[in-house]
């Protein structure tokens, strides 16, 4: 049974490397890639509060009309925090309240639910925060927060500076056009994951690349 099992996983793994060399060979044909290759993992900002609005609030909206400015007006509205501390009380604030501009009570539900997790789990500052989504036991652990994904979390580890790859419908048409299919959101991640393996890519900065580039092609 064991060796049943190996040559199953063997299989499967095969199967995932021959789409991921597909996905590499339309990369490496259709992209610019250049300098950016040597761009080192970042986190998208340094302000807490920042990092976690944006990633309750992108999932099924649109970005750049939806979540960016709400991102960018809880930034400019509490530049200093540096701690979930100071975000649980910023959060209780009609200040907060004026720079999320969010009627609908779901999405606030979960941040705040994001928060009290995470300081549940002795999480206060960013740093504190890569280390501990750093471990994949933590990254396991997140996904029993309410309306906490897969996507979710690899996004997290995105704007943290970790490497990973968030598959959205970027993704999703990335592997349209290299003419590959995918059962599910972790064999589409692990291809891509593969992928950018293939093209000596670090995985968060092919993600990057990878949003900047199909962002921009879909208009």
């Amino acid at each position: 049974m064991t060796d049943c099992k190996d040559s199953l996983r063997w299989a499967a793994d095969m199967e995932t490397l021959v789409k991921a060399r597909l996905v590499a060979d339309y990369v490496a044909a259709n992209w610019t890639i250049g300098a950016v290759a040597r761009i080192q993992p970042t986190p998208a900002s340094w302000n807490i509060a920042a990092i976690l609005v944006d990633t309750i609030f992108q999932a099924g909206l649109n970005y750049r009309t939806v979540v960016l400015p709400r991102v960018i007006a809880v930034t400019n509205a509490f530049p200093e925090v540096a701690s979930l501390v100071e975000f649980k009380q910023a959060m209780r604030t009609p200040k907060f309240a004026a720079a999320l501009a969010w009627s609908h009570p779901e999405k606030p539900k979960r941040l705040r639910q994001l928060v009290g997790f995470l300081r549940l789990q002795g999480v206060d500052t960013l740093s504190e925060l890569r280390g501990w989504v750093s471990a994949s036991r933590n990254r396991v652990a997140l996904l029993t927060v309410r309306g906490v994904g897969y996507k979710t979390v690899d996004y997290l580890c995105r704007l943290l500076g970790i490497s990973a790859i968030a598959v959205d419908r970027h993704a999703q048409e990335l592997l349209r056009l290299a003419g590959v299919g995918a059962h599910g959101y972790l064999e589409a991640r692990r291809i891509l994951e593969f992928a950018a393996d293939l093209l000596l890519l670090n995985r968060w900065t092919f993600d990057r690349v990878m949003w900047q580039t199909m962002s921009v092609r879909a208009g």
